[in-house]
């Protein structure tokens, strides 16, 4: 895909407010496009309504607008999010793509994986031959390797996240993409997907895996401990300079780092590795 244009994406999950693994991974995304003069598309992943909140989803635009960050297609704000780019609307989409993959009915649940004494998916049900009953079987990708059967339609009749993201990268043309490095697993997981689907933009996508941000007990930040949220600091009267101060501490980035514009002209603030 040499000579086309950058287009990459922000993908948040709205199961809590943004924190600064999320800001991190954002800064790199919107330094590299603004760079390689490409477009950032947001993306909000939705699809699961049991841990999709009101209250993060409108923290997205809240928090983004605070800081300053521009996108260039997706949903301007939370009324918008709603009307035309929930994924909730794309459920039609992501169940009739499932024809273009190999795929078949599962019944095991984590506890018969465990109850066999296997840590990942062995192929368990791949002759079984199963009538996909939801609420009873998932449906999973007929891979090359079993270990790699990963589910594309969950038993509460749901699309499953890799097959969501594949499908969305698809069609918005994303070839670009900045993922943390404890989802290399997850990417080439993807990549297959796309390849077994017959995609054309995902299977030949650049990615970059970048360095997790840390606790300060050396854990990965998690959108359950609230008091890692941009949100905690911008509700405290804290200045947008103050957060990437921050940030740049967190991240070991050189001082001096304060906006959106000191991003641009530090060299230092691309980790990223492929």
């Amino acid at each position: 895909m040499r000579g086309m244009q950058t287009r990459t994406r922000f993908a948040p999950t709205p199961s809590g407010f943004l924190h600064w693994g999320n800001l991190f991974n954002l800064c790199l995304i919107w330094r590299y496009a603004r760079l390689h003069q490409g477009s950032i598309v947001l993306r909000i992943d939705d699809l699961d309504r049991a841990r999709t909140q009101e209250d993060s989803l409108a923290d997205i635009f809240e928090t983004l607008n605070w800081l300053g960050f521009n996108w260039d297609e997706g949903p301007q704000d939370l009324t918008d999010f709603k009307r035309h780019h929930s994924q909730q609307l794309r459920m039609e989409y992501y169940f009739d793509s499932l024809k273009h993959i190999p795929h078949y009915a599962c019944e095991c649940s984590r506890s018969d994986l465990l109850a066999r004494g296997v840590e990942s998916y062995d192929g368990h049900c791949r002759h079984k031959q199963l009538i996909f009953r939801p609420g009873h079987h998932q449906l999973r990708l007929l891979a090359t390797d079993p270990k790699h059967d990963v589910v594309v339609w969950r038993k509460e009749n749901l699309a499953a996240y890799h097959w969501v993201s594949v499908l969305d990268d698809e069609s918005f043309r994303i070839n670009t993409i900045f993922r943390g490095e404890d989802l290399r697993e997850s990417s080439e997981v993807q990549r297959e997907l796309a390849l077994s689907a017959g995609l054309s933009f995902y299977p030949n996508a650049r990615i970059f895996h970048h360095p997790l941000l840390l606790s300060e007990n050396n854990l990965k930040l998690s959108k359950s401990d609230q008091t890692e949220s941009i949100r905690e600091w911008r509700l405290k009267g804290k200045t947008r300079a103050e957060v990437f101060r921050e940030l740049s501490r967190k991240a070991q980035w050189p001082s001096g780092i304060e906006s959106l514009a000191d991003l641009l002209e530090n060299n230092a603030v691309d980790p990223s590795t492929k």
